[in-house]
């Protein structure tokens, strides 16, 4: 059923996600962007 590789990757620590990132913007250093797997968020770090 799967529940067990579930399990076993829900408990490995350094599991890297591809889909994460953070990045200051060159047209605003101001502005950071953090990019998940549902949303894109703009920090405004002034």
């Amino acid at each position: 059923d799967g529940t067990g590789q579930r399990q076993r990757v829900l408990s490995e620590p350094n599991q890297s996600d591809n889909w994460c990132s953070v990045k200051y913007q060159n047209w605003s250093p101001n502005i950071m962007t953090l990019t998940n797997r549902c949303c894109v968020n703009y920090i405004d770090t002034r």
